[in-house]
């Protein structure tokens, strides 16, 4: 089309920034942005976010970190895409940085910007940024947001905080079966493996199925407790019947009870 001599639409420069994204070709994106400034086009925040989500995919953080700083009316989809940037190429205390200045600037992020900057904290165990976050989240009423709720358990549990993170499994309405499964893991890898059969017992209760993952889970609290008398819990709740092939066999291979018959 440049070479044609046609005329490109802020639709069509923006998809190409976004396929470069996509591609990681940084030297096409670059010659569309000096195509943009050639031509003097007036981007607007589409185009921008396009163009610092390219450089940042092409880990070009620097361009990236320009163009954002350079834009005065910066909305909620900038910020996001700056804060995964960042995150992109390991800069967490940037990102975290650019959140809070995003909530100073009230500014409302979205749930995969939450997620995102929940994880990354996990990873750090920074415990008290996790808690400014968590206290967002709370003043947002977004503790509802099951999502959300989710990575906060696992947030806690990383950082060592069992209670703060059952706090949060307890205050969820709406269970799935990521929040159970989350918080059994966080109770077996604490040495908790009574409260985690207990937990599976209840979760039968609420007609939540549990997956492999689950039942693997389980096999751990189990195993911890070390007494065969639990295994007939997995028995009872006919877990093997739903989970993959593999899982069954290895719980059987564990615990040859469950080669018993019906």
């Amino acid at each position: 089309m440049v070479v044609n001599k046609c005329d490109l639409d802020l639709i069509a420069l923006a998809n190409g920034l976004l396929t470069c994204a996509d591609l990681g070709y940084l030297l096409l994106g670059k010659a569309i942005h000096c195509h943009i400034l050639r031509r003097g086009v007036r981007f607007d925040l589409v185009g921008t976010t396009a163009l610092i989500d390219m450089y940042s995919k092409c880990k070009h953080l620097s361009a990236a970190t320009n163009v954002f700083y350079r834009t005065d009316a910066k909305d909620d989809a900038l910020f996001n895409v700056m804060i995964a940037g960042y995150l992109h190429n390991g800069c967490v205390f940037r990102a975290i940085e650019t959140f809070c200045e995003m909530v100073a600037m009230c500014v409302r992020p979205n749930t995969g910007t939450i997620i995102s900057v929940l994880s990354a904290l996990s990873d750090m165990g920074d415990i008290r940024a996790g808690k400014c976050v968590h206290g967002y989240v709370f003043r947002q009423g977004l503790e509802a947001n099951i999502d959300i709720a989710n990575q906060l358990i696992t947030m806690y549990a990383k950082c060592g905080f069992i209670k703060c993170a059952r706090r949060v499994f307890d205050r969820i309405k709406m269970k799935d079966k990521v929040s159970w499964t989350s918080m059994m893991t966080v109770l077996v890898n604490h040495g908790l493996a009574n409260e985690a059969t207990t937990l599976f017992g209840l979760m039968q209760r609420e007609n939540q199925h549990p997956d492999a993952v689950t039942f693997t889970c389980l096999l751990q609290a189990v195993n911890q407790l070390g007494s065969t008398t639990n295994v007939f819990i997995i028995k009872d709740y006919r877990v093997v019947e739903c989970c993959s092939g593999i899982t069954s066999r290895a719980a059987k291979t564990v615990f040859p009870e469950l080669n018993m018959q019906d």
